[in-house]
């Protein structure tokens, strides 16, 4: 009997797991999705796709070399190479030999590349705020700012909110 009652035990606890797995991949994939819908909503005048995402990178993680924002965006350095000159053209961003590699160069983002990305993310934040008026009903709101509290407590640095099964 205790040898079935600890495998009843084990199997809702499998149970939940999965459950949980699939929660996440489903808003992993959601939220990705939505960011999507977002940045498809406004074309953003001379700032491509890659190079917001490389201005993004480089105000989140601070200076980096080509390669390093290659590996980030999981493109080829050649590729990286070309959206940073076309960010160092537009004054977004500068470049400086690394102090402790001289043959290798740090690219910053410039005080016009963080107005820049300030811009767009305005930009981003209006086209979303649009969407959920437009999109979503008063209860759909409701719903996800309850959401949006419960995500809340997931990102929060207490750990006594994380609840431990």
């Amino acid at each position: 009997m205790q040898v079935f009652l600890l495998m009843i035990e084990w199997s809702m606890t499998e149970l939940t797991q999965e459950a949980a797995l699939e929660l996440a991949q489903h808003l992993r994939l959601t939220i990705n999705r939505l960011r999507r819908v977002v940045r498809a909503a406004s074309i953003i005048e001379a700032v491509s796709r890659p190079q917001e995402a490389a201005l993004s990178w480089l105000n989140r993680q601070g200076p980096l070399t080509i390669a390093d924002l290659a590996r980030w965006e999981q493109v080829r350095p050649q590729t990286m190479g070309t959206t940073v000159a076309g960010l160092l053209r537009a004054g977004l961003v500068s470049k400086a030999a690394d102090p402790a590699d001289g043959r290798r160069e740090i690219i910053s983002l410039t005080r016009d590349g963080r107005a820049r990305l300030h811009e767009i993310a305005i930009i981003r934040e209006r086209d979303l705020a649009d969407m959920l008026a437009v999109r979503l009903t008063d209860a759909d709101r409701r719903a996800l700012e309850r959401t949006l509290a419960v995500l809340d407590s997931l990102t929060s640095n207490d750990e006594s909110s994380v609840r431990r099964g």
